[in-house]
This record gives structure tokens, C-alpha cells and sequence, in this order.
């Protein structure tokens, strides 16, 4: 939507299961918790979450904010 001349996505936290070989797209998604939405994503620096109720970020993996800090493209787990 677009709030205030800035363009917003809201989605839900979710898990991402079941990939087809030829597509990023997951053939099943479901409800999930904070902390699984967090390690899902790519990058440390991309499950870094904004806290619009406190205004803080929250770093739920402890390595966001620190590799944001240090300008590095960290991978949460082993890259496949």
C-alpha cells in the first residue's frame, strides 16, 4: 500500500517449505513464529525486524546488527 507517499508491504511471518527444483517460489506456506521467520531469510542483515509499537529494531538472530555495523553480506547458515 502506499502510506504517507511511501510504498509498504505487510506479510505475515511465515515458513517456507517444499521447493520445486526449477522455482524460488515454495509450494507450501505457513504461519510461523517471530524467531523461524528470522533464520528463514538469506541474509543476518535481512531478519533484522523493525518493532513498530517500541520503534526498536530487533536483531532475534544476534548477528544483524552487528554485520549491518561492519558492512558485511553474511548468510545465516552454511550456503548450499
Amino acid at each position: 500500500m502506499r502510506l504517507y507517499n511511501q510504498w509498504i508491504d505487510f506479510v505475515h511471518l511465515r515458513s517456507e517449505e517444499d521447493y520445486d527444483v526449477n522455482s524460488r517460489m515454495p509450494r507450501k506456506v505457513e504461519f510461523c513464529t517471530r524467531e523461524e521467520d528470522a533464520y528463514r531469510r538469506d541474509l543476518t542483515i535481512n531478519s533484522l525486524f523493525y518493532n513498530i509499537h517500541t520503534g526498536l529494531l530487533e536483531d532475534l538472530t544476534g548477528r544483524g546488527i552487528d554485520d549491518l555495523k561492519s558492512g558485511r553480506i553474511v548468510t545465516q547458515l552454511p550456503a548450499n
